[in-house]
């Protein structure tokens, strides 16, 4: 069922997904697309919500990285799960898992290996992105979608 269904909306001004079906939604949300929304752009008024709660967390959790707070990083991680009806991103073999304690281990493995976290190039999200390898849109998409549920 898409979302304007559920709704029962005729002219959603949002992009109508579907939801609560097993399938994946060939979509992800782009942080950039979000930074870079102006004042006559259709949801500009989340914006600023979205950007400072990704930032927050993000700061949190590579702080908890750095400083080696293994506690801390499980507490961070605890709750960080893709809502099931939204199956945002893709998978290989059937409908996507979201983001859970797989993806966050991976992630944090991952960002530890990289030559950037040793540099000090990562410092939020979008730097994860660019120079960590095997995390790209999909990964930080199921985290952001998870992170701005109250949003969506």
């Amino acid at each position: 069922m898409k979302v304007s269904e559920y709704l029962q909306d005729d002219s959603p001004k949002y992009i109508d997904i579907n939801v609560g079906e097993e399938c994946d939604e060939k979509r992800f949300v782009d942080m950039y697309t979000i930074i870079h929304k102006n004042s006559t752009d259709d949801g500009y008024e989340y914006k600023d919500r979205i950007v400072e709660k990704v930032r927050i967390y993000f700061e949190e959790l590579l702080k908890a990285v750095r400083e080696g707070e293994n506690e801390r990083l499980n507490y961070i991680s605890k709750h960080i799960h893709e809502a099931k009806y939204t199956c945002l991103g893709y998978s290989i073999s059937g409908p996507g898992k979201g983001f859970g304690e797989d993806k966050f281990a991976f992630l944090i493995a991952s960002m530890k290996r990289s030559e950037a976290y040793y540099t000090g190039l990562i410092s939020d999200v979008l730097d994860v992105e660019l120079y960590v390898d095997n995390v790209g849109v999909d990964i930080i998409s199921d985290l952001v979608t998870n992170l701005i549920q109250d949003v969506l």
